[in-house]
């Protein structure tokens, strides 16, 4: 869980850089939909095992 949460903050805050040249709601946005897709999969994975 704890792993998880970590996940999600450490791709929100790579994409948020990473889109810089963006315009802050643009790259807000899409670094939010970065970290619940990440989320998703996380999830998605601990519900398999």
């Amino acid at each position: 869980m704890f792993a998880g949460i970590l996940a999600v903050v450490v791709v929100f805050a790579l994409t948020h850089t990473a889109f810089s040249g963006v315009t802050e709601p643009a790259r807000l946005l899409l670094s939010v939909l970065a970290g619940a897709v990440v989320g998703g999969v996380l999830r998605a994975v601990q519900l398999r095992r």
